[in-house]
């Protein structure tokens, strides 16, 4: 989950371009952002660059204008962030009733724990891996007909907590109930 993101806009755009001549002459400045975002980022980030107001809307993510155009990332609301993490979300409203099409999941340095849900929230399955000692997701520490401990509980709270700031819960069901970690099983 470490994607690189490019961004291309035109010149012009903002205010960190340098006339060279003329206005069909002007140069964006290269940036590069080493800031953890996330792919939920991206709609949010295209409304706002169309000056479409999405206050009326719901929409999960954040916009990332602030990074392009170098303003102060305070406005990011990331700032409380413990340790690098980054938030990864799939929605497949397609999949087949009882598989669970939707996934929410966190990355940090060390660990990457995702839940895998279907939109009503009654099939929970969960992944849980230490990337340190793990580094190729063989041991899933959040398996089928295991007991939840305590590092489980922990980075379930650090995912919703993540998915709360990026508004990314789903608004289907009650996460903070269904979603509890919990020995399930595949039968």
């Amino acid at each position: 989950m470490s994607i690189p993101l490019v961004i291309n806009y035109p010149t012009g755009w903002f205010d960190d371009c340098e006339a060279d001549g003329g206005e069909e002459n002007k140069t964006s400045s290269t940036r590069v952002v080493s800031s953890l975002v996330s792919s939920i980022d991206i709609l949010p980030t295209i409304a706002e660059l169309a000056g479409i107001d999405t206050t009326p809307f719901q929409y999960r993510g954040k916009s990332l204008v602030p990074f392009l155009r170098n303003d102060d990332t305070s406005k990011m609301d990331y700032s409380d962030q413990q340790e690098d993490e980054i938030l990864f979300t799939f929605d497949e409203p397609l999949a087949p009733p009882g598989i669970p099409g939707y996934v929410r999941c966190i990355r940090t340095t060390t660990y990457k724990y995702a839940v895998y849900f279907t939109l009503d929230g009654k099939v929970m399955e969960y992944e849980l891996y230490n990337l340190e000692v793990d580094p190729n997701e063989m041991n899933n520490l959040a398996a089928p007909n295991k007991v939840p401990d305590e590092c489980w509980f922990n980075y379930h709270d650090k995912l919703t907590k993540l998915m709360k700031k990026m508004r990314a819960v789903p608004l289907e069901f009650d996460w903070d109930m269904l979603s509890k970690p919990r020995m399930y099983s595949w039968n």
